[in-house]
């Protein structure tokens, strides 16, 4: 792996964002752009894991880090790595906090570090925050994830429940002390950001903010999710993949959230039923 860096280590920021990248080069600029914009009144690092892109997405990030080389580091691959990241890159995150957003997603809030970051450091007893989102495709906003209209704490039973959709990736922040003890399950799975937010809120309390900070490109071609969706075979793969891993956080959890768990794979057993049909449809 390259590391390219030139940030002033003696500078300890107070939050990491961290953006993976793989073949983004039409998306990148607009990701970069949003986490540039970011006003806050402390200081901030930007880490780039790029996963081996084979566009030209590594030129516009270095593009880019050489134009803000206090701002921004790069971790480049020299060979694809797979899905997860995160937590082989703790030595390289220095913040406290964690902002994820991933290169083909985009940030519109400039202010939205600033929110998040004054109410976790005020409350030291939540764990992660997330905001309300926009849903882009092909270039248009066609939906919102807004699951609630006011602020509120969110229940680990309500992330297990609803799922990965509850809480979108691009609008994340977490506390980074709990990424040294993410479970097998975590491991286990073929996602991360689902049982990644599921441990989260096990560690403890979820900020929501109604706030649209952010937008996040669905049905782009050759995403994980798109691919997975293409295919009634990988769909299998992955649901059988999930049932086994929510089966797991149930045992590391001793059962504290059992009812969430039976209630999520009740509904998610229609899932590839729903899969089948989405495929029929569209085959006519």
């Amino acid at each position: 792996m390259i590391d390219v860096c030139s940030l002033d280590m003696s500078v300890k920021p107070l939050v990491s964002i961290w953006c993976l990248t793989y073949n983004f080069a039409p998306f990148i600029r607009q990701a970069m752009e949003g986490f540039l914009d970011q006003e806050t009144d402390f200081p901030y690092e930007i880490l780039i894991h790029d996963d081996f892109s084979t566009d030209d997405t590594v030129a516009v990030l270095r593009e880019y880090q050489q134009k803000y080389p206090d701002k921004i580091r790069l971790l480049l691959e020299e060979a694809n790595q797979g899905t997860k990241h995160l937590h082989r890159f703790l030595d390289k995150v220095r913040g406290d906090y964690v902002a994820i957003c991933e290169g083909d997603d985009y940030w519109t809030d400039p202010h939205k570090l600033q929110k998040q970051l004054g109410f976790l450091r005020e409350h030291p007893e939540y764990a992660m925050a997330f905001t309300a989102c926009d849903i882009e495709e092909n270039g248009v906003i066609v939906d919102v994830r807004e699951p609630y209209k006011k602020v509120k704490t969110v229940s680990a039973g309500t992330v297990i429940v609803v799922g990965g959709f509850l809480c979108p990736s691009a609008s994340l922040v977490i506390k980074k002390e709990h990424l040294y003890t993410l479970p097998d399950y975590y491991f286990q799975a073929d996602t991360a950001d689902y049982p990644m937010q599921i441990h989260m809120a096990s560690c403890g309390k979820v900020y929501y903010l109604p706030d649209h900070t952010c937008v996040y490109r669905r049905g782009r071609a050759g995403s994980w999710s798109t691919n997975v969706k293409a295919s009634q075979e990988r769909y299998l793969a992955h649901y059988k993949n999930e049932v086994a891993w929510l089966n797991a956080v149930n045992t590391a959890t001793n059962g504290r959230y059992r009812l969430a768990l039976a209630v999520r794979k009740m509904i998610y057993r229609m899932g590839p039923v729903r899969n089948w049909y989405r495929l029929h449809k569209s085959s006519k």
